[in-house]
Formats: C-alpha cells, sequence, structure tokens
C-alpha cells in the first residue's frame, strides 16, 4: 500500500470516535496551524526504546516554548502521566520551526535531537504537549485509551518487519487520533541514498484537456522527507511561466519505493485517488517540474516541439487530441536527462490498481469470501489490501445513518466457503437511502481495513433490484467452540442465543460512550488469576481464558455517535451488569477494534431483565453475626478513583464535575458508616491549601454531623505519586493510639531499583476500641497492571498471566508485611492487622499469596466466584482485599466480610463527568467509583460488668510492718444482699509497687470476709478484691506504720 493513499484512507473511512478519558484539548486545531505532534515513534530500527517526538509549529507566529512539557502516558484510562522532558527557558518555536526530542540511550535517528529523556514510552502509550496544565497536543495508540489518547488511539508499531522505520506521522486534525496519524518512514534517518523522480505525467485523459495529474517516486532505497516540496507547472516557451500546482504537506516521508499523486481538481477521472489536487490545469505542451523545499530542481519534464523550464534535454511527444493516446500518458522508462529518451507513451497506471486494463465490474464480480478471509492468526484479513474489486449481494443491513456504512452479503448461505460471505461498504459520502434493506446491488470499491474491519471503501453502488429476499441468517449459539469461527461469518447475518439459555451483560463500561454492552453466553466471567493459582493450576488458567473467550461479544448500537442521548440499551433494561436478555438478537457480526461484536438490526426489539443483580438498598450488614454483648468496628477499603482538588486531566476537570464527584463518593461513605475507612486514589496533596483529604473530611462533617470523621493526621506528601492512600476514621467509635506509619522505604516503595517509585506507600495506623483493645489498620495501593516494568537488569517482572510488574507487587507485599511485624511501625506492639486496600492483583495471585503465606487470612475467600470489585475486558475479580492477620482471627475478631457493590456493575456513563447525559447523574452512591468497597466486621468482648461488690472495713488494731495485719471487707450482690461462700481475691500492693495475694477468709457468715497479709514495707498499701473472672470488687488504701524495732522497710522478712 502507497503511503500517501493511506494517509487518504485514513482521514476519510474514520467510523467510531473513541474518546476514553481523553485530556481536554486547549484547541480543536481545525486549521491545522498549531503547535503539534507531527511525528512520533514508539520504537525503531534500535528496538523498542528507539523512539521519538517530533513537535513542529505550524503557525504563522512564533511561539514561546519556555517551560512547556512533553510527557508520556501509559495504556489505561487513568494510568500514570511521566514528564519526557522540560524545555529550556528561551526557546522559541518560529513558523515551520521544530522541535525534536529522543530516548536518550535507544534513538538511532541521523538527526540531532533538541533534548533526550531516560524513560522509553510504550508502544500502547503515547505523548502530549503541557504547557502549564494546559494540554496543546496529544496522542495515544493502542487498543485502550490512555491520558494523551485524542478520539480513536491509533495504531501501535509493532515488532512486525512491516514496521520496522517507520513512525507515526500527523496527516490531518480532525481530533482523532486514528484518522490523523498514519504509519511511514521515519524522518529522522538518513535520507541520502533516497532519489526522487517525477516518473508519469499525463496532459490530457479521456475526460478531455484537463484530465491530467502528475506522479512522483522515491526510486532510491531510503527514505525521503519532502515536506515542503513543491510540484510546479510550465508553460511552452523557454522563458514562460512557472507555477506552483501543489506544495506538500509537512511531515510527508516518501519510503522506497512510495509515490505520491496529484491531479487536477475536477476534471481528473483516474480511478485512484490523489494525494492532493490542484486548480490549474497543464497545458498538453507544456511541463512539470519538482521543487525541493530550498528551491533546487530535483527532476523535470517538458513535452512538445520547444523547450520549457521544465523540460530536460530535448522535450518528449506530448499527448494530443487524437483517438490513439487517449487514456495514455507518459511514463519515465530511463533517467538519462534528456526527456525525448526518457519518457515514452503507455497507459495510465491510475485507471486500474490491478494492472489488467479492465475496471471491474458485476459481469464478473469477485466473489465475497475471497476478499473477507480468515487470516493465520485466526481473525478476519484479506489478501486483496488495496485492490479494486466488484461484489453484487444483498443489502442485509443499512447502518448509513449510524456507521456511515451499510452491509452486503452474497445471497445463497454457503457455511463450506472459505472467508465471509458478507462484507461491509463505507460509504461516508451518500445519502442514507441509497439502498435500502432487501436491494440486490453492485459495488465497485476498493478493498480496504480499518480497525480490523475488511471493507469496501470508495464505492460506487448500483442497485439492480428491491425487495430480495434476505440471505439465511446463521445460527449463532454462543459460546462457540472456537472463535474462529466468528471470522468466518464477520460481515453476515447472525440470529445470536446462548446455549444456557441467556446472555448476560458482564460489563457496561462503554456503553454510555459508545452505545456496547459485553455479553457473556455463560452468565458473569472472572479473571482465571481470581479462581486458579497461576503456578500449580496453570492448565485451568488457559482453560477458564479460553472459555472466556468464546463466550464474550460485544452487543453494539450500529452507531458511531459518542455520548448519545438517550443512553443507549437503558430503554432496554440494561442498567445493571447481570441483567440478561434471553431474546434472539439478531443483527451482523462485525470485528473492529479487536473485538467481535453485533450490530442489532432491531435494537427495540432486545429486551432485558435483572432480577438476580438489582441495586443494593443498603451495604451489606458484616456485623449481623456478632456475638451477642460485644463491642463491633467496621473497617472500609474505598477507592475514590482520583479525588482530586487540583483540577485537571486527572479526576474533575471542573468545578461542576467536582462536586457532582464529591456528592458521590460523601454519599458512599456516610451510607457505609464505616468506622475505619481505608481510601486510595485521593490527591497527594497533603498538608497544602485545599487538600484533597481536608476537603473531603469537611464535606463528610457536613453531611453526617461536626466531629463525625477525622483523618490521620499527614501533613506533608506521601511517597512521589499524584495519588496516595488515607485513613479516615469516626472519634467517637475508635481512638488512633500510637504513632501514624508510611511505609516509604525503598523495599516497598521501589523493590527492584526501577528509575521511579513504584509503589505508593502504605499508610498505617493503630486503634483502641471502647474495650481497650487495640487493632492495626494499614491501607495500601500496589503498583498497576497498565505499564510495564520488564526493563534491563529486570527482565521477569512482568507476567503472563498475572500481569506486568507482577515481581514488583510481590516484592513490596513481601515487605508490607515483614514491616508490619518487625519494625512495630505504629509503636505499639499490637499484632491485629488488617491489610485494606487497591493490592492490584486477583486473589490467586503472586502478591496476594504472598501475603497469606506471611500469616494473613483472606476474609472473603469462602466467596470465591461470587464477590468482586473490579472489571475488566469483561472478566470480574477482587483487586482490592481484606486480609487480616491469624492473631486477628484467633481472637475471635472477625465476624464477616463483604463488598458492596454500587461501581462495578454500573454504566460509567452515571460518573460525574460532564461528556455524560445529565438525565443519568445523580448524587448517589451509584458509580462514585470503578471500585467496588469492602468492608469488614469486627468484634471485641466487653468487659463483663461484676456482679459483686466489696466494701473494706478499717484494720484491725494498729497496722504494722512486720506483723499479720487483718482487714476486714463485705461482699454484697446487686440488691444489697449479702453474699456468702463468693470466689474471692485480694491483690496487695506496697508503696514501692511490690504485689502479692493476701489469704482470704470468711468471718462466720453475713458476707463477711477479712484479708490477712504480712510486708516488712512502710507507706500507703492498696488492697484491691476481684471475682473469680478478674472484675474488680473494690478497693482501700491504709497506711502501715514501721514496727519499733523491727527492720527497715525492705530490711528482710518479717517476724514471726
Amino acid at each position: 500500500m502507497k503511503a500517501s493513499r493511506a494517509a487518504l484512507l485514513l482521514s476519510l473511512s474514520l467510523l467510531v470516535v473513541l474518546v476514553i478519558g481523553a485530556p481536554v484539548i486547549a484547541d480543536e486545531h481545525d486549521d491545522f496551524d498549531e503547535v503539534l505532534i507531527n511525528e512520533m515513534a514508539t520504537r525503531g530500527p534500535g528496538g523498542a526504546t528507539d523512539n521519538f517526538i517530533l513537535v513542529t509549529n505550524h503557525g504563522d507566529e512564533a511561539v514561546d516554548a519556555s517551560g512547556w512539557e512533553i510527557q508520556r502516558c501509559n495504556n489505561t484510562g487513568t494510568g500514570f502521566v511521566g514528564t519526557q522532558v522540560t524545555v529550556e527557558d528561551g526557546t522559541t518555536l518560529e513558523p515551520g520551526d521544530e522541535y525534536l526530542v529522543a530516548h536518550d540511550d535507544g534513538y538511532t535517528g541521523d538527526r540531532e535531537p533538541d533534548a533526550t529523556y531516560g524513560v522509553s514510552i510504550s508502544d500502547d502509550g503515547g505523548a502530549r504537549i503541557n504547557d502549564d496544565g494546559e494540554i496543546l497536543d496529544s496522542v495515544g495508540f493502542g487498543t485502550n485509551a490512555n491520558n494523551c489518547t485524542v478520539g480513536d488511539p491509533g495504531d501501535p508499531l509493532t515488532t512486525g518487519e512491516g514496521d520496522d522505520g517507520l513512525s507515526h506521522h500527523r496527516v490531518d486534525d480532525t481530533g482523532d487520533n486514528a484518522s490523523d496519524f498514519e504509519k511511514a518512514a521515519r524522518s529522522v534517518d538518513d535520507t541520502a541514498d533516497g532519489e526522487v523522480q517525477l516518473v508519469e505525467m499525463s496532459t490530457r485523459g479521456p475526460g478531455g484537456a484537463q484530465d491530467n495529474f502528475v506522479r512522483i517516486e522515491n526510486v532510491g532505497g531510503s527514505n525521503v522527507d519532502v515536506s515542503g516540496w513543491a510540484i510546479e507547472r510550465c508553460n511552452n516557451t523557454g522563458s514562460g511561466f512557472v507555477g506552483t500546482q501543489v506544495s506538500i504537506d509537512d511531515g510527508t516521508v516518501l519510503g522506497a519505493g512510495e509515490d505520491y499523486l496529484v491531479a487536477k481538481d475536477g476534471d481528473y477521472t483516474g480511478d485512484r485517488t490523489p494525494d492532493a489536487t490542484y486548480g490549474v490545469s497543464i497545458s498538453d505542451d507544456g511541463g512539470a517540474r519538482v521543487v525541493d523545499g530550498d528551491d533546487v530542481v530535483v527532476d523535470g519534464v517538458g513535452f512538445g516541439t520547444n523547450n520549457n523550464n521544465c523540460t530536460q534535454g530535448d522535450p518528449a511527444e506530448e499527448l494530443t487530441s487524437a483517438e490513439g493516446d487517449q487514456g495514455l500518458s507518459h511514463h519515465r522508462i530511463d533517467d538519462t536527462g534528456d526527456n525525448a529518451t526518457d519518457f515514452e507513451k503507455d497507459a495510465r497506471s491510475v485507471d486500474d490498481d490491478n494492472g489488467n486494463g479492465e475496471a471491474p465490474s458485476c459481469d464478473d464480480p469477485t466473489a465475497i469470501s475471497e476478499i473477507n478471509t480468515v487470516g493465520d492468526d485466526g481473525l478476519p484479513d484479506t489478501d486483496m489490501l488495496d485492490e479494486d474489486v466488484a461484489v453484487e449481494g444483498v443489502v442485509t443491513a443499512n447502518f448509513l445513518d449510524g456507521l456511515n456504512a451499510f452491509f452486503v452479503q452474497e445471497p445463497e448461505l454457503d457455511l463450506d466457503a472459505d472467508g465471509s460471505q458478507g462484507i461491509m461498504v463505507y460509504a461516508p459520502d451518500d445519502d442514507d437511502d441509497v439502498v435500502a434493506v432487501g436491494d440486490e446491488v453492485c459495488v465497485t470499491g476498493e478493498v480496504d481495513e480499518f480497525n480490523g474491519t475488511v471493507q469496501l471503501s470508495w464505492a460506487d453502488i448500483d442497485v439492480l433490484d428491491s425487495e430480495q429476499e434476505l440471505p439465511e441468517a446463521i445460527d449463532l449459539e454462543m459460546p462457540v467452540d472456537d472463535r474462529t469461527e466468528l471470522a468466518a461469518i464477520a460481515g453476515m447475518r447472525v440470529d445470536m442465543t446462548s446455549a444456557e439459555g441467556a446472555m448476560t451483560v458482564t460489563q457496561n463500561y462503554f456503553q454510555g460512550q459508545f452505545g456496547e454492552l459485553d455479553l457473556s453466553a455463560t452468565g458473569r466471567l472472572w479473571n482465571p488469576t481470581e479462581l486458579y493459582d497461576p503456578h500449580t493450576e496453570l492448565d485451568l488458567v488457559e482453560q477458564e481464558q479460553e472459555d472466556n473467550l468464546n463466550s464474550w461479544i460485544k452487543l453494539d448500537d450500529a452507531s458511531s455517535e459518542e455520548n448519545a442521548s438517550p443512553t443507549p440499551w437503558l430503554e432496554n433494561g440494561a442498567d445493571r451488569a447481570g441483567a440478561q436478555t434471553e431474546d434472539v438478537i439478531e443483527g451482523i457480526t462485525h470485528y473492529q477494534h479487536g473485538n467481535y461484536r453485533v450490530q442489532p438490526t432491531d435494537k427495540d426489539a432486545i429486551e432485558f431483565t435483572n432480577e438476580d443483580n438489582p441495586r443494593p438498598d443498603e451495604p451489606p450488614d458484616v456485623l449481623a453475626g456478632a456475638d451477642e454483648g460485644t463491642e463491633t468496628v467496621t473497617v472500609a477499603g474505598f477507592n475514590v478513583l482520583n479525588y482530586f482538588t487540583t483540577l485537571g486531566d486527572r479526576g474533575a476537570s471542573t468545578e461542576e464535575e467536582f462536586e457532582l464527584q464529591a456528592a458521590k463518593i460523601v454519599t458512599a461513605i456516610t451510607k457505609m458508616d464505616a468506622d475505619v475507612v481505608g481510601l486510595m486514589e485521593i490527591e497527594n496533596n497533603f498538608g497544602e491549601e485545599d487538600a484533597a483529604i481536608d476537603d473531603l473530611v469537611e464535606r463528610l462533617n457536613d453531611e453526617a454531623g461536626e466531629g463525625t470523621y477525622d483523618y490521620v493526621g499527614q501533613d506533608e506528601l506521601i511517597g512521589n505519586d499524584a495519588i496516595s492512600n488515607a485513613l479516615i476514621y469516626q472519634p467517637e467509635e475508635v481512638t488512633p493510639v500510637g504513632e501514624p506509619a508510611v511505609s516509604d522505604q525503598e523495599a516497598m516503595v521501589n523493590p527492584r531499583d526501577a528509575d521511579q517509585e513504584r509503589n505508593r506507600p502504605a499508610v498505617t495506623q493503630a486503634f483502641e476500641t471502647d474495650t481497650g483493645d487495640v487493632f492495626v489498620a494499614a491501607v495500601n495501593h500496589l503498583k498497576s497492571k497498565g505499564s510495564g516494568c520488564d526493563e534491563e537488569g529486570n527482565i521477569g517482572d512482568d507476567d503472563e498471566w498475572q500481569g506486568n510488574c507482577n515481581g514488583t507487587r510481590t516484592d513490596s507485599a513481601e515487605e508490607l508485611v515483614r514491616w508490619l511485624e518487625e519494625d512495630d511501625p505504629t509503636g505499639t506492639g499490637a499484632d491485629e492487622i488488617a491489610i485494606i486496600g487497591d493490592i492490584n492483583a486477583y486473589a490467586q495471585e503472586d502478591p496476594v499469596q504472598a501475603i497469606l503465606d506471611a500469616g494473613y487470612q483472606d476474609t472473603l475467600a469462602d466467596q470465591l466466584g461470587e464477590v468482586y470489585t473490579y472489571v475488566f475486558d469483561g472478566e470480574h475479580g477482587r483487586l482490592d482485599h481484606g486480609l487480616v492477620s491469624d492473631e486477628l482471627v484467633d481472637a475471635g475478631r472477625l465476624v464477616d466480610a463483604d463488598v458492596w457493590h454500587i461501581n462495578v456493575d454500573e454504566p460509567a456513563a452515571f460518573d460525574y463527568n460532564a461528556w455524560n447525559n445529565e438525565e443519568d447523574q445523580d448524587e448517589s452512591e451509584f458509580r462514585s467509583s470503578d471500585h467496588d468497597p469492602i468492608l469488614l466486621g469486627l468484634q471485641f468482648e466487653e468487659e463483663p460488668e461484676p456482679q459483686i461488690e466489696a466494701e473494706f472495713g478499717d484494720p484491725r488494731g494498729r497496722a504494722m510492718t512486720v506483723r499479720t495485719n487483718v482487714v476486714p471487707f463485705s461482699v454484697t450482690d446487686a440488691e444489697g444482699d449479702p453474699v456468702d461462700d463468693a470466689d474471692i481475691t485480694v491483690e496487695v500492693e506496697t508503696s514501692d509497687g511490690e504485689t502479692f495475694e493476701a489469704d482470704v477468709n470468711q468471718r462466720g457468715g453475713d458476707g463477711e470476709y477479712h484479708a490477712r497479709f504480712s510486708t516488712d514495707t512502710a507507706g500507703d498499701t492498696t488492697l484491691t478484691a476481684f471475682d473469680a473472672d478478674g472484675n474488680e470488687l473494690g478497693d482501700t488504701v491504709i497506711e502501715l506504720e514501721q514496727r519499733p524495732g523491727g527492720p527497715p522497710a525492705g530490711g528482710g522478712p518479717p517476724g514471726n
């Protein structure tokens, strides 16, 4: 495929616009006249770190770039953004100036960068320009959008041979990365071996004297950057006029063998689409030439009998209106420097890309199944890319009003065909009613591939007949046995059902944004490593993954409209994950953006019900099983999804968004009514004015009452991440004791000596209950799976089944439990510990197992495969955990644990973001975050109330040392009646702190007792009575005199 043609295809064949957590761009650069990222590579000939970013000033005025940050993003919607380069003060970009930044070690380009950076950018990451919080331009790549993505992410560079030496070049500025960037040869590499020639030209054609074009080509062996070059025309005199036909756009690079076609606007009749057009025709005895950016003539050709400013050597024979010249052009056959020798007339190449001299027609149509085939990877593919074909079939679905496309299928169903009998026809310029379902059509167009869809583009459509019987729909019973079955029917009519009776909504994250529901034929899908150990049960992990894929398919809304109103599928009953439909889903199978989907032909016929998973009315009661008479405490863990008082691209971006976000978080926390709450993803601006933790606690107290909540004191930043952990609590229920502690040691935050901290420090505090018992809460948030950690010296950190940075998370988990046990960070010595928070690992993965192996228990182990705190790609599991020490369990503290499902099952359309429909938003707890909170119920035995009491009398006689002292006391019950034969212990504490038990005897009856003791220590002596349960019954203090002649205090044993 020619690079120039790919640029046009990308900019014109956009089907779906995606904006996943996209940053707000300062201006929609419709005129392509601002400072933009013009070119970017995430890898190159030097490998995965051979990357660079090229920024260009496309405007008419100089721009001061001092202090700008060129940043990188990872591959998740809420992922990390890091600064690659801060532009030096005094840097000014004049119009047309470029600023190149590159990896300091991996970059292999020949052009010298203006600045370098140390951290590589991943293939599915991105980059952006940040001017003091204002995002000037941004681009992201891969299947998942990231914080740099605008619109649909661009196709990432891969390790495949086809991407070697390529980079992403800007070809447009529509606000959609997939349309605005295409892969082409890197401009930073040496182009000395490149050579551009004018290889074909026509001054007239079948359309008449103005049906002309010029085609140039890089006939050399390496890339040529033709940015700013011009293609000019000449008249037919030696000193005649030279005029510019086309100025080639910045960022245009011709790789070896690639060409660039320009043609007369409105008169050109060629089948191939030109890369650019011009308005003034070239005369038959004129000519054309190529001029580089320094106005040096690179090549030229002139025609007729007189030389002109384009002629090299003798002019070539001109085209005429004679019949023999119709459909001919001048082709270069040599490069002697003499036009008459170097050019000859031959058939125009632009009229037939197949090269057979005949345009395709439905007199001999191509079978659709020969076009839309199954590739070696089991996905839809084609061997006819860029070929012009004609197909004949029946229109099975008209989505021109939603997808700018319709589907055509061969009329006779043949399940033995090698490929699919259906195909999508992309026709953005046609009216919605150009075809109707049931039309028999002949479609002539170019075979194209866009975001995984094999389609026909640039289509000419002839309706041959109407109201034809539709091809038989395939009975698609899910799950399939092999996912390649879906590739073989991509583009065809289906009636989809579930073998188990109902299709279940297993994820609805994109329901509002793109109108997509993720469906499963086997109920809710589970992440394999939530259920099975990836080491000892790998076969089960692999089987679960395969089963999930075979069961999973998207239900789309046949529209590229974003955030449509009303939100798709809500009116059909799909208001929450877990909703099911037993209806036959009629539609067209479609593969796009890396996922199979069904585009329904009758959305109104699909109804969902949700009897098994309604919204919970209240949080789960984790204290219902507490023993009678115990003191209870609830501990919760809650990821508050970027609660930032600093408005920007992380968290809320406007005051209105933040007010709604805060209201929803406050509702959720106050309804939980937990005594201790560990928070994750709160802004790390502790100690600053308007700190997020201060704001949240103030709002909680405004709602729940003054003084209801407080937070564990932090007056400085915790670690260096933008987000942090925090602990809030209810002072009336628990009291902080000891010292708050933060695990900011290197072994925790950066255990593998990476170039940046990987984990957020844990925040830890001991709390005392009303019973005097003490427990420790440690809230943590370990490294996400979003971006990789494999790097030189740390290969093996990323894991196939447990995700990126599994080794880093595991090392930090081991350090966390060591720190809690050995270092006693709170200084209380308490060993009853609850580790709560987002470990970013599912239940059977190494980090969780490392904590359990160190003497902790999973509080939700008995609900494995039932509860979840997160969903990704339709698979559920627990990233958030409540892991408690054996000592806490052995002491009988744990009552119950559960998850409050208020977020994961709710569409993201219900969250606070302004792009969502206002009618779907409220201040409820639902979709306050993207994680569900976890709750632990704890119980502590209260000291039993004593049933009797003791009252001491005066000692009998003088109380002296070195003699037996007798102190009477009486014992009565709650009603004041005397109690005989009571099991009473009296403890004696001398003035110097020595303690021992006195002899106790009952004196007759009526509840009268006396205590006998002897000591050689004079001074105030305390006697305390206890019952058999250790309850204190009463006490007295007597003063012992030093017995005359006796030994001094501490001087020896008492005499007889």
